[in-house]
């Protein structure tokens, strides 16, 4: 049986000292900047009261979205370093850098993108991402780019990304705290471990499967991100009753939604009435995209690829 006081007893304890004890008091601005390809940098900020927050930034990218593709590693905001924000217990996207909100960035080199301006945000706890990949697809003015036609035609010899790299970053300032990306880390491993079931930074070629038993019924919320395209899923969950072996449960591509970055992508978030019981969830991934080893860009949400199961409302 799932113990729920003690659990909820521990996230409340860590939450306290993640986000009340902050790091770094009083400290108003956050700096994300020297990347290496495929990496994702990211902190933690508190606002105290409704506000907006100032956020300068340069990335990179095309000057217009994606509107159709049948490519699944596209990106239809069509960026390929770029800042975004979520909220930190809702998981939910709250603003990322688009062509729409972004600027040419005349003196830096072609693709360089800038956003300078505010950003309106409620009391409460974010997360701030920079992600900075190698382009796999690129649509420009003059059509798609493959990745080879983009570094050999656009970007010329291999030292382009260190020479324009050095430019892209993140400022985030008026916050009320802020946190380095280690306490982010503890915090997100907190709100795992009061989870039923945490199945989450799968990697390639991966078959994982954790159980949990309901002494009476309960309503559940399954949280998930994975990879699919087109009706199909590469990355997924499904649930089993564990003494009759049906499966009650699986992540359909056709019911998910976008999950941010790559169009495969996917995430659903359900609430789902169980009958008391013994279930097994399992999550199998594909040989390719996955927690710390995206071969697109990566969801907002990169450090809960694969499932979070949580009771609802308590009545677990």
């Amino acid at each position: 049986m799932f113990d729920t006081s003690r659990k909820r007893n521990y996230i409340h304890f860590l939450l306290f000292f993640v986000f009340y004890l902050p790091l770094f008091a009083q400290n108003q601005e956050i700096v994300l900047s020297r990347f290496e390809p495929g990496e994702i940098k990211f902190a933690g900020f508190t606002l105290n009261s409704d506000k907006s927050v100032s956020i300068k930034a340069v990335g990179a990218g095309a000057d217009k979205v994606v509107r159709r593709t049948k490519n699944n590693v596209v990106d239809p905001q069509n960026q390929f370093a770029y800042a975004w924000i979520i909220d930190a217990r809702t998981r939910e996207l709250k603003w990322r850098m688009t062509p729409q909100n972004t600027e040419s960035d005349w003196w830096g080199a072609k693709y360089n993108r800038t956003f300078n301006g505010t950003v309106s945000l409620k009391k409460g706890e974010y997360e701030i991402y920079y992600a900075a990949f190698h382009p796999v697809f690129l649509a420009t003015e003059d059509g798609y780019f493959s990745l080879k036609k983009i570094w050999g035609k656009v970007f010329g010899d291999e030292d382009w990304w260190v020479e324009n790299s050095a430019e892209w970053k993140v400022t985030l300032s008026n916050v009320d705290e802020v946190f380095e990306q280690s306490a982010v880390v503890k915090y997100q491993r907190a709100v795992k471990k009061s989870a039923i079931v945490d199945l989450t930074d799968i990697r390639d070629s991966q078959e994982l499967k954790m159980g949990f038993t309901l002494k009476k019924p309960a309503l559940l919320q399954i949280y998930a991100l994975g990879e699919g395209f087109e009706s199909e899923m590469y990355d997924f969950v499904y649930i089993i009753d564990a003494n009759t072996r049906k499966r009650i449960w699986t992540m359909d591509e056709r019911k998910s939604q976008y999950a941010g970055g790559a169009l495969k992508n996917r995430m659903i978030r359900q609430e789902i009435e169980f009958d008391a019981g013994n279930y097994l969830v399992y999550y199998q991934s594909d040989d390719s995209h996955s927690s710390g080893n995206w071969n697109a860009n990566p969801p907002y949400d990169p450090n809960f690829w694969g499932v979070t199961v949580t009771g609802v409302g308590g009545r677990v």
